[in-house]
């Protein structure tokens, strides 16, 4: 395994069962033409060798690694009909097209690409007709060069990350592919099986011609008398997308059919959040650490004069939706880091203790950080005001709307919420906690490894809410429930079936649970 290169070698199990989705067989030609790029130690044409012993392979493998590449040449030094070509698969050109293309691109950020590199992908990504916001990763272009490089009857099959799934960037790929190949099989595990990189992977199949057409997904499982072998379900378990939402990503293959067109529908119904409120992230201090302090540590270097409550993490607030002074106090009195520290108004050398805090700054770097850097002086971060409300971007269980009593600061973990004319913010969130709102959290959201569950702004605001005007007793009671530490079921039971008794039958109403039971429990087993 190697990060340096994104390189995450593929354990053999996965490898096998990759192998023998291939249709090798059925391909009628003298030889099979195979391309494995970014090939590593080759195991993909090794394993399609030893399965296919009477098949002719005539195999090229690209590696960029000039000493791996070296390797490759002595491993299959007896075999004629296999190429090793060292080289970036990025420039990598091919006058012969493949009939298999099969292997595990590298994960690499944009960030740690070379500027050469950076404008190749973008190169190949203009080529397709793809923005360039699908840039972020490396794997975005080798999937593009892969497809360029298939006969029209071809197949490729790669190990990618779980982002293909579920970000924005992936939603260019997921529109490419479904306008070049004609069927795309997505393997995924509730277990995680394919948790290399450190992150959620998944396996691709894409065929260029097939007589059953559509996208298809597999929930693949572990047999529990054999470690490490995987089963799939049954044909008649994939199914094919035919929801027209573009906000709802592939991940939402979880559900039927008829069960996203349902949701679809009811959704269709109502507005967004971003109708009801404006929302903006908190602060971007650059460094929480130093700039987000207990009260142990205003009082060792004297800032008493220069900070605010600021709340820093979702976990440090959970047993409520209405935040107030109280909530505070009890950060404080635990010693969580709860003051943020504005130094706007600070004058320079005009006390010794805070000179000393600064100093300890510049010790750690911090002013040579990119967001320290661009601002006047590095120590005084930009204010975000509080709303009315407040919106933790990332949750565990359930996604969670809270009301901001004590008008405390955030950090960009949240969302800051301020009602537009016309509704009220306890409003807005009693009418949030239903569970058609919060299947659409599932749906747009995109979750990681440990099941948490991830809403950027535009995903947020968009989010259909059937908006329900209420009595300040009545958020009251709503409020006491989460106080009392009512478990988010019954909420929905109550609660949400009030929201939604407007817009919808009881018959609606228990399908939207079954759905929603079924979206959590797809996250939470990850």
């Amino acid at each position: 395994m190697s990060k340096e290169f994104g390189v995450f070698y593929t354990p053999k199990f996965l490898i096998d069962f990759i192998i023998n989705k291939l249709p090798i067989k059925n391909i009628k030609k003298q030889s099979v033409n195979v391309l494995e790029p970014s090939a590593g130690d080759g195991r993909f044409i090794d394993h399609l060798l030893r399965k296919n012993p009477r098949i002719v392979v005539d195999a090229s493998l690209v590696e960029i690694n000039k000493e791996s590449a070296s390797l490759l040449e002595d491993k299959f030094i007896n075999q004629e009909k296999i190429r090793v070509i060292n080289s970036d698969f990025l420039y990598y050109e091919s006058i012969k097209k493949f009939d298999v293309i099969v292997g595990n691109p590298p994960y690499i950020s944009k960030k740690h690409l070379t500027r050469n590199q950076i404008e190749r992908c973008r190169e190949i990504l203009s080529a397709a007709s793809i923005p360039s916001l699908a840039d972020k990763n490396i794997w975005t272009s080798f999937i593009v060069r892969c497809t360029s490089m298939l006969e029209d009857n071809g197949v490729m099959a790669l190990v990618l990350p779980f982002d293909l799934l579920q970000v924005k960037f992936g939603s260019y790929i997921q529109s490419y592919l479904t306008s070049n190949f004609s069927r795309i099989e997505i393997y995924t595990s509730n277990k995680l099986a394919f948790d290399m990189a450190e992150q959620d992977t998944i396996i691709l199949l894409a065929f260029k011609n097939s007589k059953r057409k559509g996208l298809f997904l597999n929930d693949l499982e572990f047999d529990k008398n054999k470690k490490n072998k995987l089963l799939h379900h049954a044909a008649d378990k994939c199914r094919r997308l035919i929801s027209q939402d573009e906000n709802i990503k592939w991940s939402s293959l979880t559900l039927s059919d008829y069960e996203l067109n349902f949701l679809t529908r009811l959704a269709g119904k109502l507005k967004s959040i971003g109708s009801y409120a404006t929302s903006r992230p908190g602060i971007v201090t650059a460094a929480n650490s130093f700039f987000i302090v207990s009260k142990r540590k205003i009082e060792e270097y004297s800032l008493q004069k220069y900070v605010s409550p600021i709340i820093q993490k979702s976990q440090f607030f959970q047993n409520n939706i209405v935040f107030n002074e109280s909530d505070f106090n009890e950060l404080v009195n635990s010693n969580k880091p709860s003051y943020f520290i504005d130094l706007s108004g600070y004058i320079k050398n005009s006390s010794e203790r805070v000179e000393d805090y600064l100093k300890l700054g510049e010790s750690l770097e911090l002013h040579k950080r990119y967001k320290c850097q661009r601002r006047k002086n590095w120590y005084v971060v930009p204010k975000v005001p509080p709303g009315e409300g407040f919106f933790f971007k990332r949750c565990n269980e359930y996604p969670k709307l809270h009301k901001n009593n004590f008008e405390i600061l955030t950090t960009d973990a949240a969302y800051n919420l301020v009602v537009n004319e016309g509704y009220n913010i306890e409003s807005l969130i009693y009418s949030f906690y239903n569970p058609l709102t919060l299947c659409f959290a599932e749906l747009y959201g995109r979750y990681y490894g440990g099941g948490v569950l991830e809403l950027v702004p535009n995903e947020f605001r968009r989010l259909p809410i059937p908006y329900k005007e209420i009595s300040s007793q009545l958020f009251l009671d709503f409020s006491n429930k989460f106080k009392n530490k009512a478990n988010i079921d019954e909420i929905l039971l109550s609660s949400g079936r009030d929201v939604l008794s407007d817009i919808i039958e009881e018959h609606e109403f228990i399908e939207i649970i079954k759905i929603y039971k079924k979206l959590i429990q797809r996250r939470l087993k990850s």
